[in-house]
């Protein structure tokens, strides 16, 4: 299993319990004379005397035992381990093969203004030369613990739908991996249909294309859209990739794809196409078909497991590599390890170990999105709705896309989400709240420290400071709260 703990299952005629890869949970059994069979982690579960008790065994990482209550038979680990191995000897091993890691460069031809179209995708130049260039390193970029930027449905600016998304951390039940030390009992592999094992599921576009190839026949659906036809054109979008599959041949593989991205054809978020076409695939019966994910809006960790989560086999990020290739030849290979990394981290943060079960899981948060917007793509994942609706999020990235196809434009702007800069995100340490302390420091007086106090307080309007706002509200609804009543 994927998960940390332990497992009860049942069949027809058995039932079972399961004790998870790493063996992080307990899970002790017991046998009694007359045939009663006790599971739990814990050992005195159940009160026996002495007497009645005929086995006493615990299960080490992976194994199970399965009972059958008709036959009156328990099944070991090791008998159960003999049995598989009589049965798989009886037929021929399945043939797995892996796509060529070291495949030739995309016959794909280079998509013009790069930078142009990536910052119609919601990229920005602080994220280009911060985020991802780290990753040209093959390491994430390291950050400090705070920040001070407001969360996106606070933002001044135009935000991604990547940003109101938040990851999960495990909680007590689910005990965190280290993603370092227990690499080993960690599995990114995605294993396809047709017999093919990707050790990572971060495709270059070589590696697509003969996927493509083997997987025959391919439905190809694209999540791009003319610019000019505004919301009501990307509402059309979204209703399309909604609507039931034709009947004909099964395909063996969809691909979900934005190119052809340029100043006249914008595309949809990408989360969001993949999580409306996964519920298409799931309702028409093809949720064993593999979705890959062609997008030029994914560069960073985060954008992977997210569109892992919603639903994706697998995600080719072709503008992401053709940044890296341009940097460096060979670059994508260190990018793919960085994020291969960062999905281990992301996994293990919830205690999870495999690929496989991460998937479709919707193990994320949305904060700040309209409850309506969430239950139609989202209803899996964990929010805490907003305002933000359907329509005002597709002008959000048509404004994108017109703002980086301007005559006027740059290529990307700076949009100061990391560090402070004039005229972009605002940060509650910026240089002037800094300018304002030091003078009173440097001569208190109660003027410079109602102008520090008052500025402080404008920029610095995060999401916890508001929720604790809130919850002062409800406790104290009658009173005026000042900030010496609040500490």
């Amino acid at each position: 299993m994927g998960w940390s703990g332990s497992v009860d299952f049942f069949g027809w005629q058995v039932v079972g319990a399961k004790l998870d890869r790493n063996g992080l949970r307990p899970l002790r059994y017991t046998v009694t004379h007359d045939g009663l069979v006790v599971a739990g982690s814990e050992t005195g579960l159940v009160d026996f005397e002495e007497s009645r008790i005929a086995e006493r065994q615990r299960l080490g990482p992976g194994e199970m035992i399965i009972a059958n209550p008709t036959t009156g038979t328990l099944f070991r680990w090791r008998e159960i381990l003999k049995r598989l191995a009589t049965q798989q000897s009886r037929r021929p091993a399945p043939q797995t093969r892996r796509l060529g890691i070291t495949a030739a460069a995309s016959p794909h031809p280079a998509v013009e203004s790069p930078k142009r179209v990536a910052a119609a995708c919601g990229w920005s130049d602080d994220q280009y030369k911060i985020l991802f260039s780290g990753l040209l390193r093959g390491k994430e970029s390291d950050w400090s613990m705070g920040d001070d930027a407001p969360p996106a449905f606070l933002s001044s600016q135009l935000r991604t739908l990547w940003d109101y998304c938040k990851q999960r951390f495990a909680q007590v039940t689910n005990p965190p991996i280290d993603p370092l030390r227990e690499t080993h009992v960690m599995s990114l592999e995605v294993c396809l249909p047709q017999g093919i094992a990707l050790p990572t599921p971060i495709l270059t576009q070589a590696e697509l294309e003969e996927l493509l190839e083997a997987s025959s026949p391919v439905h190809r659906e694209p999540f791009s859209f003319p610019a000019k036809l505004g919301v009501p054109g990307a509402r059309r979008a979204v209703a399309q990739l909604t609507t039931p599959l034709s009947g004909g041949v099964r395909p063996g593989l969809f691909l979900l794809s934005d190119r052809g991205l340029d100043a006249d054809h914008a595309a949809l978020p990408a989360l969001l196409a993949t999580a409306a076409f996964w519920k298409r695939m799931v309702e028409d019966g093809f949720a064993d078909v593999p979705l890959i994910v062609e997008t030029a809006q994914a560069f960073d960790t985060h954008h992977v497991a997210l569109l892992v989560a919603a639903g994706a086999s697998a995600v080719v990020p072709y503008l992401a590599e053709q940044f890296a290739e341009a940097q460096e030849p060979g670059g994508m290979t260190h990018v793919r390890g960085a994020i291969t990394a960062g999905l281990r981290k992301v996994l293990a943060r919830m205690g999870v170990s495999t690929l496989a079960s991460y998937r479709n899981s919707y193990l994320f948060e949305i904060v700040g999105l309209s409850e309506q917007l969430c239950s139609d793509f989202f209803e899996d994942a964990a929010d805490f709705a907003g305002q933000k609706s359907l329509d005002d999020l597709l002008a959000d990235y048509l404004k994108m896309h017109e703002n980086a196809f301007a005559a006027t434009a740059d290529e990307m702007h700076d949009a100061g989400l990391y560090r402070f800069r004039k005229g972009a995100e605002l940060h509650a340490n910026s240089p002037e709240v800094v300018r304002r302390l030091h003078a009173h420091v440097k001569a208190p007086d109660a003027k410079k420290y109602s102008a520090f106090e008052e500025l402080a307080d404008a920029q610095g309007q995060s999401f916890c400071a508001i929720c604790w706002r809130r919850w002062c509200l409800t406790r104290f609804p009658c009173k005026k709260l000042s900030r010496s009543n609040l500490l």
